[in-house]
């Protein structure tokens, strides 16, 4: 049982981490490529205004 602790933390390590560059390339992906799709024209008609 002791031996099994360690390669417990590193699992969930790994595992978080692997969420954490999931959720970097997501973010770029998302930033990067959607104002091809007229994001940002989109934008500019429903929230520019407000600020």
């Amino acid at each position: 049982m002791p031996q099994m602790a360690p390669l417990y933390w590193t699992s969930l390590y790994i595992y978080f981490m692997f969420l954490f560059i999931l959720c970097t390339i997501l973010n770029h992906f998302l930033f990067f490529y959607f104002p091809s799709f007229n994001f940002k024209k989109k934008m500019n008609k429903k929230y520019l205004w407000k600020w």
